[in-house]
């Protein structure tokens, strides 16, 4: 699955074994290693957060 934010693709390939989130940046650890993900705002935040856990 995939998520376009800013131009950017990111991917997550199950299963999420770690979200971190300082303000509007979230890291998350999947089955292909850490990533890390910088949003605009709150709302894009919260989008992303829902897309990632589902």
């Amino acid at each position: 699955m995939s998520y376009t934010i800013n131009g950017a693709r990111f991917h997550k390939a199950p299963p999420i074994s770690d979200v971190f989130v300082n303000k509007n940046t979230v890291v998350f650890t999947d089955h292909k290693g850490q990533q890390r993900v910088a949003l605009n705002n709150s709302s894009q935040r919260v989008k992303f957060l829902h897309w990632l856990v589902s």
